[in-house]
């Protein structure tokens, strides 16, 4: 099953990673510039998780049309390795 990932980045430090597969999803914490993980992690069916973007979305975060490449094991594997 394909995943589909969007980043919500507020500064060059503070991001969201948004993943999605089939019809649950994975939101992250993450300092977008490192790929290190803020330990902010959330595991639940989509709906559930679009919900929580729009608070994010409130608060200055803006979906970017790039993901640095420092992010791609956690949006190719998720957090099952890391």
């Amino acid at each position: 099953m394909t995943r589909i990932a969007d980043l919500y980045q507020k500064s060059d430090t503070d991001a969201c990673l948004f993943t999605r597969r089939g019809d649950m999803a994975e939101l992250l914490m993450v300092d977008p510039s490192t790929g290190a993980s803020k330990h902010i992690y959330m595991y639940a069916p989509l709906r559930l998780l679009e919900q929580k973007l729009v608070p994010l979305v409130n608060k200055g975060y803006k979906l970017c049309d790039s993901i640095n490449c420092c992010l791609a094991d956690k949006v190719i594997n998720g957090l099952e390795i890391n």
